[in-house]
């Protein structure tokens, strides 16, 4: 029975044949496919995709000001190559894979032809795209790399029109590789076979320099994080495609036996053991939590307060933003933060910045106040790329091992904590001689306490730091630390040095807190028993470490009570907790738990809020597991902060949040921005956000003048603040100009054009409005800044202000990394009334 020509039913027919005889033909690109839409979606809708752009856009800036060639030129250079690269691999290969699949004898359709050119350059667009899309003030700043990389996709573009294959007769010096194999005479050129040959080999190179352990934090260094994606790409695409190639005659479903072997091997191929310092060695005999308390209070009185501190996690922007606080802190009381601070509570990056700032401690003399080194010391530390070493070790040696049935390539865990290891010397090597000890982070994590663990008095106290992961096998807290975590001190909580035996390097202990997931690989514990369980981040405890701050806050009242009992003190000290807090997507209403502790508060306050439907019931269950880590944190703030109920006695809290930066004038009605700035984690941070969290810091500086006050009142002199009569004239300035914004970032890159994320040589300092230079003008003619006095006509255009050092009060300054510049202290308020 045949069906009429017109019918529906013919109609329905004839298209299912079109899209299987279309799926027939592109069903081997389906790799090719999902590495460039991988790829381009991390740069294209990504956070962390637009810092890393938005990290190239700020150093690029920097280097056409300043006309040498900075890292970043280069880092430019190195994602072009590898954007084209990619194209290119994924043009030529669509077309060898549709010549040797037994159509090679048919020309390939327009349709086809125009989706090879269109994935050809998907790379290069993707970059043009994710430029505009990092930016968040002018289009300007980014104009040149746009038209640039459209340039290089409308080359490559033309490219692919004029040649439709590399090459379509054999050369002679080529003949030799189809001599063989009379089938691969038929259907491929010689220039075929020169290709093939060259993209293996090319992508056998790159994953060797990623393997070498003394080349691959160079090389990934030097070419950055958006280039190492996309190197990462067109090193899939030769291999998978050859081996599509290989099987299609047998019919091997490549994919699924793929997928199998990655489940099949992972019986076998844990590759992610933590690793020990020596295999050999014991651990340094640790104190008892009482025993670090008596020390640490030793020549302190019974009425000066203990500080405790926890640090949330969020990788580098924790970190920088957990070391920006403590600096500020430490500044402000002249030192007396750190010698009352007994702890600190960190997880993942909050842990690297306890750790790093524990460390810098340690290795300066006990009368050393030198901030401006430290402020030097965090900028670069703290805020150097952490993240191309993390993504050379992910998508290069890590990535082939999944699928061996046996342990033989490095973990990616390596790759991180060597990177800090080397991020921590190059930091000491530009901070100079006398800065400390260069080899702390591949060193033993124990000898940051090195003193006090001999049983000596250290002649600078170093606060204890507790780096808090998670047990996998138990859900339970496993806390690597300079003391014995035990239950005398510690609820419910494992002794990392008791379950591994071994020391590790202080990286290792970072790391052990550190282990979000995919970045960084859960760790497997290696005791002298065997496998005693797997370490992953801290955060799926609780992200903020305030439970591990609580044990030790109700510790110290158990000792203070026992030692009453004994009759020798009957007083209760002080106790200061200090959360910093770094989630700037946080509610208002989880913001208001920590500082407004009132019964009228409700538990919780949900929003409305759409939910896709798609995998419901699994995406509820990741969400909720997710949204857990932030809820039990603020659920240990609350307590915490409610001081009459938290049993702690005498003690007192305070919160550093990390608030998102207004970027437009506030509303009048409700004071809220209709743009925000917010910093996405991962283990880069750009130039702006590290500027914009420096901002943040100090326009709100009531909270630290109330915590020094508390800490040290004889030490609160607070330097470096702009006069009251500076600030009046500033506000009034700030009324009267209706460009006031864009005057004050004027001003700022007039004083310090390396610390802002705004280069540009279009805006000299003659552009401020008059009204605010008459209003500086009549504020008593000279300011604090970075240090010095400054008078305002040191700002004339034809005179360029020599960089000068940070002033004590000012938080570290924002710089293109080797390079360190100021950040002028000015902002301590000017930006106060525009939020």
């Amino acid at each position: 029975m045949s069906l009429p020509q017109g019918s529906p039913v013919a109609w329905l027919g004839n298209l299912c044949g079109a899209v299987a005889e279309t799926w027939r033909v592109v069903r081997d690109l389906r790799i090719i496919a999902l590495v460039l839409a991988g790829s381009s979606l991390a740069l294209t809708a990504l956070d962390q995709g637009a810092d890393v752009m938005r990290t190239l856009v700020d150093g690029a800036n920097v280097s056409l000001l300043r006309w040498t060639p900075q890292p970043a030129f280069w880092r430019w250079i190195a994602l072009f190559g590898a954007c084209a690269l990619t194209g290119v691999n994924a043009w030529y290969w669509a077309h060898l894979l549709y010549k040797s699949s037994g159509a090679h004898q048919r020309r390939q359709p327009p349709w086809y032809v125009h989706m090879r050119r269109v994935m050809g350059v998907t790379p290069l667009l993707a970059a043009a795209l994710a430029m505009p899309i990092s930016v968040e003030w002018e289009m300007w700043d980014v104009a040149l790399g746009v038209g640039l990389f459209l340039a290089g996709a409308a080359a490559l573009l033309r490219f692919f029109v004029a040649r439709s294959a590399l090459a379509d007769r054999i050369p002679k010096r080529a003949q030799w590789l189809t001599a063989e194999t009379s089938v691969l005479r038929t259907q491929l050129a010689g220039g075929d076979l020169v290709f093939i040959v060259g993209s293996l080999l090319v992508s056998l190179v790159v994953f060797f320099v990623f393997l070498i352990p003394d080349l691959r934090l160079a090389a990934a260094w030097a070419l950055g994080p958006a280039a190492v994606v996309f190197l990462g790409a067109a090193g899939v695409i030769p291999g998978t495609s050859l081996l599509i190639w290989a099987t299609r005659e047998r019919r091997v479903p490549v994919v699924g036996l793929g997928l199998a072997l990655f489940v099949a091997s992972s019986v076998w191929n844990d590759n992610h053991a933590i690793r020990p310092l020596g295999e050999t060695a014991a651990v340094r005999e640790r104190l008892r939590l009482e025993d670090a308390y008596a020390a640490w209070a030793k020549g302190l009185g019974p009425s000066e307060p203990m500080v405790l501190v926890a640090a949330a996690g969020g990788a580098s922007r924790a970190a920088y933003w957990t070391g920006s606080v403590l600096r500020a802190l430490d500044q402000e009381s002249a030192g007396a933060f750190s010698r009352r601070t007994f702890a600190i509570s960190g997880v993942s990056g909050g842990a690297l910045g306890a750790i790093g700032y524990a460390g810098w401690l340690s290795g300066r003399p006990a009368a050393d106040a030198d901030w401006t080194l430290h402020g030097k010391f965090l900028t670069q530390f703290f805020g150097d790329d952490y993240l191309s070493p993390a993504l050379s070790g992910l998508l290069f040696p890590d990535l082939l091992q999944r699928f061996l049935p046996f342990a033989l390539l490095p973990s990616r865990a390596q790759y991180l904590e060597q990177a800090w290891e080397e991020g921590w010397a190059r930091a000491m090597g530009a901070c100079g001689p006398g800065c400390g000890r260069a080899d702390l982070m591949r060193g033993d994590f124990l000898d940051i306490w090195r003193d006090l663990l001999a049983g000596a008095q250290p002649s600078r106290w170093t606060p204890l730091v507790f780096s808090n992961g998670t047990h996998v096998q138990t859900g339970k807290r496993i806390i690597t630390a300079p003391v014995k975590i035990g239950p005398d001190a510690f609820e419910d909580a494992v002794d990392f040095f008791d379950a591994f035996g071994r020391p590790v390097r202080a990286s290792t202990a970072v790391l052990n807190s550190a282990r979000f997931p995919v970045v960084s690989p859960a760790g497997r514990i290696t005791g002298v028993h065997g496998t005693v369980g797997h370490v992953v981040d801290g955060g799926y405890f609780e992200n903020g470490g305030l439970e591990t701050a609580y044990d030790v806050a109700r510790a110290v009242r158990r000792f203070e009570r026992r030692n009453a009992r004994n009759g020798s003190s009957t007083e209760q000290r002080p106790i200061v907790i200090v959360e910093i807090s770094n989630d700037d997507q946080r509610s208002p209403a989880a913001v208001a738990r920590r500082v407004l502790p009132d019964d009228s508060l409700p538990a919780s306050s949900p929003d409305a809020y759409w939910r896709s439907p798609l995998l419901g019931e699994m995406t509820a269950i990741v969400g909720g597991l997710y949204a857990t880590r932030g809820a039990r944190g603020d659920l240990t703030a609350k307590r915490l902060s409610d001081t009459d109920r938290s049993g702690l006695g005498r003690a007192s809290y305070f919160s550093f949040p990390l608030a998102p930066l207004c970027m437009d004038e506030p509303r009048p009605a409700d004071g809220t921005c209709a743009r925000v700035r917010r910093v996405s984690m991962s283990w880069l941070i750009s130039m702006g956000s590290k500027f914009g969290m420096d901002v943040r810091l100090n326009t709100d500086p009531a909270r630290i003048d109330a915590l020094v006050a508390g800490i040290a009142p004889e030490g609160a002199s607070l330097p470096g603040r702009l006069s009251d009569k500076i600030k009046e004239h500033l506000r009034k300035a700030v009324a009267a100009s209706a460009s006031a914004r864009q005057d004050l970032r004027r001003l700022v890159e007039s004083v310090a054009p390396d610390a802002s994320p705004l280069v540009s040589a279009t805006r000299p300092a003659e552009d401020l409005s008059q009204a605010l230079k008459d209003a500086l003008r009549d504020a008593g003619a000279t300011l604090r800044a970075n240090g010095a006095l400054v008078d305002i006509e040191d700002m004339a255009p034809q005179a360029a202000p020599a960089p000068r050092s940070p002033a004590p009060g000012s938080p570290a300054p924002a710089s293109a990394p080797g390079r360190q510049s100021p950040r002028p202290a000015l902002l301590n308020q000017t930006l106060a009334p525009l939020r």
